[in-house]
């Protein structure tokens, strides 16, 4: 796990000055303060910043070189890269270290650009190839680890955080609308390949980008795609126990963050189940005093039963709302932030540090592949609508109506949205907020991403492909990168081992929500080594925090950045005032819009 960085001079002038690819490191000096390393090589350089997971000695320094061929710049982690050394030992290549690095570049070697498909885990790598003069950079199938470019027309650079295109000469904080708008009017970001930043790309998860040193040019190719149907004959217990053992693979100490919910216990659980019993797994937790938002009882439902050493934090409100934090802390994200849950993550990967955790497991991707979400029941119930099973529809209705505390009417109005043709859905979610300066977007695109990609379609299959590559799971792996890496942390998500997500993906809808109950095959398959108290919890918290018991508490300071954001926002107008007085006195749920 690590940063890297990389700058390409299209003139063809040796690069003869390196301070601007030494500057591009330094600005992520966190997520690689164990080594740093150079290459260059005429008009190309190359940086890295190394956190040391596997193979702590210096033969994981990078840049690494292979053969006189190839160069290669990497973040990430290869979980599988001992069955590939096996396999390209029998093919005749030798290794001289122990690293996952060497594993990428002989597969380059072997197999070419089809090599990716091999990879199991998360990664963002450059390979510098000189036999065909390209550089062949991969980002991983569910977009995990970061990769952005600029280009322009005497510089094409890549790198791991956009803070880094700060260093270079030509860059200029144009704002894109679109994205902006989206921000205020969806909470989103990462939806595509667009950024904040007019002039900064991402190369989107499962994409490939080959940039042609002789022409001066790249092309961006999709990878990856998750099959109609998986091939995968395991069970799902069977895929999660493989995953949590390729990902307990490294040579530092390995956590786990646990919020209480289910998928945080599932992972906890099966690593207690598979290590051996004198390693004491150790986890972190973020909780609070605000009962209705603490998940304490299920922590230590858990804690209770296990070998583990529990570590409790208590995120304060005072310490996000102090500017010298809160700027640092956007400074870190790269992007403003919809909810104060990423300080809370923020504080979890803190505490870890703190503990010489260095690598820590986390639970992203269950929900999003798992239908854990409520916003999920309108498209599983669709399916029953679209085969006249109309006795099951309302068996199911009722049950998810019962067990989630869920208005039925407000379901069935969902419902009939999800059935509804994409053009007609894109007419009735025109958005209208009144606290946005519509007239200030000169080229907004009104079209809700949710729906564009697929998030309110009335097929499960879709609703959950949206998530994983456009709408919630980007967000969410943008929020995790940065947080760990700020503490450099390597976060690993069990969850998006893609073999396990292939599988779920292709399963019946009714293996994922039963009965009005959500993950019923994680529930079903882990029910013997889950606390009961965990199993049976139906409720859905999330990494929450008392956002809106902070925000009445401190009233007089929100309005007053209100006040503040109205007066030097051109995007933004008084009216969201109103809504937050009205939210204050009552009139109005909390939206954490504000």
């Amino acid at each position: 796990m690590c940063g890297i960085s990389g700058l390409i001079y299209k003139n063809n002038k040796e690069i003869n000055n390196t301070i601007i690819i030494k500057n591009m490191n330094n600005i992520i000096s966190h997520r690689g303060p164990d080594d740093e390393g150079f290459y260059f090589d005429k008009n190309l350089s190359f940086g890295h910043r190394r956190l040391s997971i596997l193979d702590l000695s210096s033969d994981g320094h990078q840049p690494m070189h292979f053969s006189n061929k190839y160069t290669i710049t990497y973040n990430g982690e290869v979980y599988n890269y001992l069955e590939i050394k096996d396999e390209l030992i029998k093919e005749g290549y030798n290794f001289t270290t122990q690293t996952d690095t060497e594993v990428i570049l002989a597969s380059y070697d072997k197999w070419g650009e089809d090599c990716v498909h091999k990879f199991n885990g998360m990664w963002a790598f450059s390979i510098y190839d000189k036999l065909k003069n390209i550089i062949f950079c991969s980002r991983d199938r569910f977009g995990i680890k970061p990769f952005y470019y600029f280009d322009d027309n005497e510089i094409f650079s890549f790198a791991s955080e956009m803070k880094q295109f700060q260093a270079l000469p030509s860059f200029k904080a144009t704002v894109d609308e679109d994205v902006v708008y989206n921000f205020l009017a969806n909470s989103l970001f990462n939806y595509n390949e667009n950024t904040f930043f007019k002039t900064i790309k991402q190369l989107m998860g499962g994409c490939n980008l080959i940039y042609d040193l002789n022409l001066h040019n790249f092309t961006t190719i999709k990878w990856y795609e998750i099959p109609e149907q998986s091939t995968e004959k395991s069970t799902f217990k069977t895929l999660f126990n493989e995953s949590i053992k390729l990902r307990l693979r490294s040579d530092v100490k390995v956590g786990s963050c646990l919020s209480g919910g289910l998928d945080s216990s599932s992972i906890v659980c099966t690593v207690n189940n598979l290590i051996q019993k004198k390693e004491l797994q150790e986890i972190v937790s973020a909780c609070f005093e605000e009962k209705i938002f603490d998940e304490r009882e299920y922590v230590d439902a858990l804690v209770n039963e296990k070998n583990i050493i529990s570590n409790k934090i208590f995120p304060q409100l005072d310490r996000l709302l102090d500017m010298n934090f809160l700027k640092s802390s956007i400074y870190i994200q790269d992007t403003p932030y919809t909810t104060t849950s990423v300080f809370s993550q923020y504080s979890v990967f803190e505490e870890a540090h703190k503990r010489g955790l260095k690598v820590m497991l986390d639970g992203q991707g269950a929900d999003e592949t798992l239908a854990g979400y409520h916003s999920f029941f309108p498209s599983y119930l669709a399916s029953y609508v679209k085969k006249f099973q109309f006795t099951q529809f309302l068996k199911e209705l009722n049950k998810i109506e019962s067990i989630n505390k869920i208005n039925k009417t407000s379901i069935v109005l969902q419902l009939i949205n999800t059935l509804l043709p994409r053009k007609i859905k894109y007419i009735l979610k025109r958005e209208n907020t009144n606290w946005i300066n519509y007239d200030t977007f000169s080229t907004i695109d009104n079209k809700s991403p949710y729906i564009t990609y697929g998030e309110r379609d009335s097929h499960l299959q879709t609703f959950s492909k949206a998530q994983l590559f456009h709408t919630n799971l980007p967000l969410l792996l943008h929020y995790e990168d940065r947080n760990s890496m700020a503490h450099s942390i390597e976060a690993r998500v069990p969850f998006l081992d893609y073999k396990l997500v292939e599988h779920i993906i292709s399963l019946p809808d009714d293996l994922k929500i039963k009965d009005g109950v959500t993950k019923y095959i994680l529930r079903d398959s882990l029910k013997e080594i889950l606390p009961k108290k965990i199993l049976n919890r139906k409720d859905k918290m999330g990494f929450v925090t008392p956002e809106s018991i902070w925000a009445k508490k401190n009233a007089d300071f929100f309005k007053k950045e209100l006040e503040e954001a109205v007066n030097k926002s051109k995007f933004i107008n008084k009216n969201i005032l109103d809504s937050f007085n009205n939210f204050i006195n009552g009139k109005e749920a909390y939206n954490n819009a504000y």
